[in-house]
């Protein structure tokens, strides 16, 4: 596995390209915690890696917060002793008509 003993926190992790992201690192070996602003997809998403065989935990709030990311990063230490791969993935997407 290329990821093993890796410690992963991927952004934005609870849909989409972060979830597969997410998942992929966790069958690559990594432990890998899942950050979103969703309880019901964050657990699906770790539940999902679990399942599996592996391991990860999610961590709730907005990554647009510095004190947020400050917590995932505190959280993952204390769990996990280190961080190695960090995905910043997490994002918002706006759409409003184009104007000229």
């Amino acid at each position: 596995m290329k990821l093993e003993n890796k410690v992963a926190i991927v952004t934005g992790s609870t849909s989409g390209m972060g979830r597969a992201t997410a998942v992929l690192f966790a069958r690559e070996g990594a432990r890998v915690v899942v950050t979103g602003r969703n309880e019901e997809r964050a657990k699906a998403v770790v539940d999902k890696i679990r399942a599996e065989g592996k391991e990860a935990f999610y961590v709730l709030g907005d990554a647009a917060d510095l004190n947020f990311c400050k917590e995932i990063v505190d959280k993952t230490i204390e769990a996990y002793g280190t961080v190695d791969i960090l995905v910043n993935n997490a994002g918002m997407l706006s759409m409003s008509p184009f104007r000229m």
